[in-house]
């Protein structure tokens, strides 16, 4: 009986897991963190619809993307900053991911909750430093916003 309990406790908070944690060495050096659909942002997404789960190809089609676009030497950078996947479904019901590339490994303690909340930044140390770069990739088109 026990361990049926134990069981069922486990799966029952993992099914309210808001975050996963990814690592695609193929693309980048560190770990990632993709937010489930139930996770509830804190800022507003203008043409949002609805919020969605993002697939393992959907990753992989955005870092596939950014790979092929950007310079060699802007891609050294990418590849040792973690990302940050948030997906959703437009006004227009395309599937849009937004991804934040941010240097948090260089400033730790900048970013102690980045695998709980969707980083956000505004001020000196984010733009002068330019720690940070977001991008909205369409899904369904395979392009940049």
């Amino acid at each position: 009986m026990k361990i049926l309990t134990v069981s069922f406790t486990l799966s029952f908070f993992c099914s309210f897991a808001q975050t996963q944690k990814v690592f695609f060495k193929k693309y980048y050096e560190v770990s990632s963190i993709v937010f489930a659909k139930e996770y509830r942002e804190r800022f507003i997404i203008k043409d949002k619809k609805d919020r969605i789960d993002i697939s393992i190809a959907d990753i992989e089609l955005i870092e596939s993307y950014i790979k092929k676009i950007v310079t060699k030497k802007l891609y050294k950078y990418f590849r040792c900053s973690g990302r940050q996947y948030l997906g959703y479904i437009s006004l227009k019901d395309e599937k849009k991911i937004i991804v934040l590339i941010l240097n948090n490994f260089r400033y730790p303690n900048k970013f102690p909750e980045f695998e709980k909340e969707f980083a956000l930044g505004f001020g000196e140390f984010y733009e002068d430093n330019k720690n940070q770069m977001y991008m909205t990739f369409n899904i369904d088109k395979k392009i940049l916003e």
